[in-house]
């Protein structure tokens, strides 16, 4: 197993000699690991060391899940503040200093930009957080990500929580990546994920190639590809789409093509029952109804 790498301990006597000594396997911050399975049991590997304890938590309260906000409350295009509230179990501290772990601050990410830091407060309560955003229509993704005293993210699950929440206008049909999260790495190769959609304005079924297209009714075809506009006006291209989402809540799977370094785009792209192109609005000179985020591929350490 990975944590007996450290298995000796070289400590210095009372008289100046040295001997060593078995290191107590039970130690948190001491032993390398991978994974959990390399720690001993009841401790996790986290940012490649095994801890004890129950891991820092950070989380979300408001927005909540797909929250939604109307776009008639500011003229578009305009900032419009939002008091996102935190909760958890990290020790919220000023960045500086060594890693205690369970200690830290937090970095708050609105669409992709870094729009400050949680530095003092008690997560224990409601911790507020104001937040700006573009008023524009669409999905809009909020991320809070726990980062030690030494300035290193923590790397478990609970250490980071997203959200995704909605500007409207009650009638334009909506869609948005819930999963993967802009920006998550993924190996050059053999790499995949699940990937989640969420819509409003609009109901997900299953396709049927022969099917009646109903008005507002349809699902989710998921690409990666660089410029969706152009592709999905060419049909090879458009038929090239890795696969389907067809219910709310469905995680599909899809495999992500080979792919030197850099950053590349994932799509979701609503569909009629038919699998034709969905356009809004329906009755003539409709647009494609899309959303996208960025992934980056790297090597495998």
């Amino acid at each position: 197993m990975t944590w007996l790498r450290s298995a000796l301990l070289t400590v210095p006597t009372l008289v100046g000699g040295c001997f060593t000594a078995d290191l107590d396997p039970t130690l948190a911050g001491v032993f390398a690991c991978d994974v959990d399975d390399d720690c001993p049991s009841a401790m996790a590997c986290i940012n490649e060391v095994c801890e004890s304890g129950d891991p820092p938590t950070v989380a979300i309260n408001f927005p909540e899940d797909e929250q939604r906000f109307e776009i008639t409350d500011f003229d578009v295009g305009a900032q419009r503040e939002i008091e996102m509230t935190l909760a958890g179990t990290l020790d919220v501290t000023e960045p500086g200093g060594e890693h205690v772990f369970g200690e830290g601050h937090i970095e708050i990410t609105v669409d992709g930009r870094v729009a400050g830091q949680v530095t003092s407060g008690a997560l224990s309560g409601v911790l507020p957080f104001p937040v700006t955003i573009e008023n524009t229509l669409g999905a809009h993704r909020i991320a809070a990500r726990a980062i030690r005293n030494d300035g290193t993210p923590y790397d478990h699950a609970g250490g980071t929580a997203t959200r995704l929440f909605w500007v409207k206008d009650g009638a334009t049909p909506l869609v948005g990546i819930k999963q993967p999260w802009p920006g998550t790495e993924f190996d050059l190769s053999k790499a995949k994920t699940g990937v989640e959609a969420a819509v409003l304005n609009f109901t997900l079924a299953p396709a049927v190639m022969n099917g009646d297209n109903a008005s507002g009714v349809g699902h989710v075809h998921i690409y990666y590809n660089d410029n969706i506009t152009d592709c999905l006006a060419n049909p090879t291209c458009d038929k090239a789409y890795l696969n389907t989402i067809v219910e709310a809540g469905m995680i599909s799977t899809v495999q992500l093509p080979d792919s030197p370094e850099g950053t590349f785009n994932l799509n979701v792209v609503l569909r009629n029952i038919d699998h034709s192109l969905y356009l809004f609005p329906e009755d003539g000179g409709g647009a494609p109804v899309i959303d996208t985020i960025p992934l980056v591929r790297k090597q495998d350490d």
